[in-house]
């Protein structure tokens, strides 16, 4: 994860799991836990990765703060098909991507 502009390297350790947070579950902590920008490189050391994505429904109202009252919300809660749309836009085959209504 990056500290400082720089990535910083996570040893492998047996028995382990090393779990990236995304900008959604940032989000809903109100930005307590933050999202890590991850790259994974070869080490030379066999391992498993396996992705998983945990989706809501594209019509599915989140909040940003599941860990205190909506008073101490960040920011309003955002639908999750047009916010996922909106981060998907950052990347440029996806840049002219409209979401149906």
């Amino acid at each position: 994860m990056p500290v400082n502009g720089e990535f910083k390297f996570v040893r492998p350790e047996p028995n382990n799991i090393v779990v990236n947070l995304g900008d959604l579950f940032s989000h809903v902590t109100n930005f307590r836990l933050k999202a890590t920008e991850h790259r994974v490189m070869d080490i030379g050391v066999a391992r498993f990765s396996s992705p998983f994505f945990f989706e809501p429904k594209s019509s599915s109202i989140i909040p940003s703060n599941i860990l205190n009252s909506a008073e101490d919300q960040a920011e309003p809660p955002v639908v999750y098909g047009r916010w996922l749309a909106h981060q998907m836009k950052r990347f440029g085959e996806w840049k002219d991507f409209e979401l149906a209504e």
